[in-house]
């Protein structure tokens, strides 16, 4: 390839933000080790451009598809003056911006099953059930890309589920930082961690029935959850209705630091309930420090974890939860066997590296000219 210029689109991105956003900084960070210049767009309250980070923040209004033309309009202005040469453009859903017509989309979830079986409220209601039409209409513009990649094989399957896709899919992968992501020490006593969004999809109100059930059968055992969001009143709720102020404490939202690498090290075990995954990297996170997840066991899950390394619940019910985290509090030999392997499994398949130089190998392949063609052809 003439260019090695890559821009990344996400519409979050640390300090603050969830799993693409670090998904997103990590893979320009070790894409740059391999020569790329990565930049990275992403939505703003503001428009601005840092060039020593090659971050630009592009204002956007989440109503399609109007929002969509506006922030690409934006987009490709604040690209022009920036000069830079022929740059690849890698839109990261979940909110498929099709008016961008990129030249590579990575899928971590597929929109149209997310939004027919997530629950929503309130302005996020309103916003999905006026704009599902067009959602679906732009993810599936976004598969006539030149390529496609996913983090799973799972989503792969959902893709063809949803949308009968036939095409070669490049599956890159998810990964953690094992440098930072280490295991650490213990709490003192049984510590439950749910750590990230406070969204009634991630099962956090199932987490506080689950923390009910556990604290009967043992009753030392603390509950600790990281993260805010939409849920974050009703969970509060949730916690004095069944008296557990005691043992349940919400922290709030922690930016990547060492002390939320700390949260995972203290943890006895990690859980999520959610079943509306793509290879979520808190998982990872949670494995990479020594801590077994306990975890749906859906497709996605399952290419991140066996019941080597962690706990696969068979259903949501808060009782199916509370049975192998209770069994795993009272049996903490066989835990740390289970947080070791979970350790080796990370340094083993879900590195930056390995994930880099599938990205790496994606790029350096394309036939830029023909690829070049294609892009302009859709565009058109």
């Amino acid at each position: 390839m003439e260019s090695q210029e890559v821009v990344f689109v996400t519409s979050e991105f640390p300090p603050k933000g969830g799993g693409i956003g670090v998904y997103v900084s990590q893979l320009s960070k070790a894409l740059r080790s391999l020569g790329w210049k990565c930049w990275v767009a992403v939505w703003g309250k503001k428009q601005s451009v840092n060039r020593s980070a090659r971050v630009i923040q592009i204002p956007f209004l989440p109503l399609p598809p109007v929002g969509d033309f506006l922030f690409a309009s934006s987009f490709r202005r604040i690209f022009r003056d920036l000069d830079l040469e022929d740059p690849v453009i890698n839109v990261h859903s979940p909110y498929p911006q099709a008016a961008l017509a990129p030249d590579i989309v990575t899928v971590h979830n597929v929109i149209r099953k997310q939004l027919s079986l997530g629950s929503f409220e309130g302005l996020k209601w309103l916003q999905y059930r006026l704009g599902f039409r067009v959602l679906v209409h732009n993810e599936k513009r976004l598969l006539r890309s030149p390529v496609v990649c996913t983090v799973s094989d799972a989503v792969v399957s959902e893709l063809k589920q949803e949308y009968g896709l036939s095409r070669a899919v490049q599956v890159v992968g998810n990964a953690v930082d094992d440098r930072r992501f280490v295991p650490g020490v213990k709490a003192p006593r049984p510590t439950v961690l749910y750590l990230g969004r406070l969204d009634v999809n991630k099962g956090v109100m199932g987490f506080v029935q689950m923390a009910k059930l556990v604290h009967e059968r043992c009753p030392t055992a603390e509950f600790r959850i990281v993260g805010d969001g939409p849920a974050r009143l009703p969970l509060a709720r949730a916690i004095r209705d069944l008296h557990l102020e005691s043992c349940a404490t919400m922290v709030g939202y922690i930016p990547p630091s060492a002390k939320l690498v700390e949260e995972y090290q203290r943890a006895w075990v990690y859980v999520l309930p959610s079943r509306l995954e793509g290879l979520p990297t808190t998982i990872l996170e949670a494995m990479a420090c020594g801590t077994p997840p306990v975890v749906r066991d859906i497709p996605n899950n399952r290419e991140a974890l066996s019941r080597k390394e962690g706990f696969l619940v068979d259903n949501d019910s808060p009782e199916s939860y509370a049975n192998p985290i209770a069994w795993a509090l009272e049996n903490s030999t066989e835990l740390r066997k289970t947080g070791a392997a979970a350790r080796a499994r990370i340094v083993e398949q879900f590195t930056w590296e390995k994930v880099a130089r599938k990205y790496d190998a994606v790029l350096r392949t394309i036939d830029r000219k023909a690829w070049q063609s294609t892009v302009m052809l859709h565009r058109a």
